[in-house]
């Protein structure tokens, strides 16, 4: 039996030893590879002012945005999991709040800056497809081909000229206005937006599958038009909003053996324009939390009068956005419960009636989630780690099985 044993106990620590040098292995190549990747990415959003200094060409806004949505993207798909990246949303949001401000328009010419010419020259072929589109939709004009093509012909020097020369083309084409310029502008900045949303929106829903399994999750809705809109996110003073009660949701939710709680989710303030939500949450504290506070005592009375009253449940209060990701984005519990609120989707509805603009009506779609701390900040490919681990200390077809 003593060799037996020993027999075992040899077998499982070379297995356990095997299973660490695998791990370490693999380890080491993806973060080699991963490395090289995220550094270079990144140096997009962190590098640009050093590379000013050292006289670089800067780039036109428009496609100083392009490269950093294509690198936020890049950065997204490789690194959402571990590494808290709202920072680099927000500063690309921010950059495109700025888009129409900063790319010239044609009235400017005589101006004789270089940079600014050069900016409308690389934007005029998508403002020459965005006006063609414009025309074509023109529901009281026929759509006049060879009209249009001489009021915006393909050659930006030519366009130049008739722009200064102030050319009326035909009915069917208005003469040049600076206000289509502002137009197009506008028209690259939504579209831009909805670019950045979209990201964040993928991000957000693969993280919430990734939790499909040890997670609880509800799905909520609260209707906007009963929030209150007239302030911009992280205001401390609210003006007039006391004539919207909050809209609350109470759930009780239970992960593991003998884990739950009851969460009250409430919202009564919004900034759709930003998509953006103000939650209030409570969770209802343990029996175990509630003996572990030194203001509870034995009874619902603080031990000193003089300390704030036992609280009954954890409150926490937020702006919450596309841009907050529940696996690096969540609120502390214990050491075993995180839980993080998620917007799903807001739907907008503007109403713009006799010329009076309303608040922005719609809903807003949120899920709140509550899963085990061990998978907040979870990394990729956890299932491959767990199945070889098995595979190594249990039974003995350990190459086939790795095979399969």
């Amino acid at each position: 039996q003593a060799s037996i044993r020993a027999s075992c106990e040899s077998r499982a620590a070379s297995r356990t030893h095997l299973y660490t040098e695998l791990m370490s292995k693999r380890e080491e190549s993806e973060n080699a590879v991963r490395k090289d990747m995220f550094t270079k990415i990144l140096s997009s959003f962190l590098g640009t002012e050093a590379e000013k200094k050292q006289g670089d060409s800067e780039p036109c806004i428009t496609e100083e945005i392009d490269n950093l949505l294509l690198n936020l993207e890049l950065i997204s798909r490789n690194f959402h999991e571990v590494l808290d990246i709202n920072p680099l949303f927000r500063y690309v949001l921010l950059k495109i709040v700025s888009e129409t401000r900063e790319v010239p328009d044609p009235g400017r010419f005589n101006q004789g800056e270089k940079k600014q010419n050069e900016c409308v020259a690389a934007n005029y072929p998508a403002f020459k497809r965005y006006m063609r589109g414009v025309y074509r939709n023109n529901p009281c004009c026929k759509f006049d081909k060879d009209a249009f093509n001489r009021c915006y012909p393909d050659s930006y020097l030519d366009y130049r000229k008739n722009y200064k020369s102030d050319l009326k083309c035909d009915d069917s084409i208005a003469v040049h206005d600076e206000k289509d310029w502002k137009a197009f502008l506008k028209k690259i900045r939504q579209n831009d937006m909805d670019r950045l949303n979209h990201i964040a929106r993928r991000i957000a829903k693969k993280q919430v599958e990734s939790l499909g399994g040890v997670t609880r999750r509800v799905r909520l809705v609260f209707d906007l038009e009963r929030t209150c809109q007239d302030a911009r996110p992280n205001e401390n003073e609210i003006q007039d909003c006391k004539k919207y009660p909050a809209q609350k949701t109470t759930v009780p939710l239970e992960i593991g053996e003998n884990i739950k709680r009851t969460f009250t989710i409430s919202v009564d303030r919004s900034y759709p324009r930003w998509n953006q939500l103000y939650v209030k949450l409570t969770a209802n504290k343990t029996s175990e939390e509630r003996a572990e506070d030194p203001n509870c005592g034995s009874g619902s009375e603080p031990v000193d009068p003089q300390i704030e009253k036992c609280k009954d449940g954890i409150e926490e209060k937020f702006w919450v956005s596309y841009f907050d990701f529940p696996l690096v984005d969540n609120t502390f519990l214990s050491d075993k419960e995180r839980f993080a609120v998620v917007l799903d989707d807001i739907e907008v509805i503007k109403d713009d009636a006799n010329g009076k603009k309303e608040d922005e009506q719609g809903s807003a779609h949120v899920s709140l989630l509550y899963f085990p701390a061990a998978y907040a900040g979870l990394k990729e490919k956890s299932f491959y780690q767990q199945r070889l681990m098995n595979t190594l200390l249990t039974g003995d077809g350990l190459l086939s099985d790795i095979s399969n």
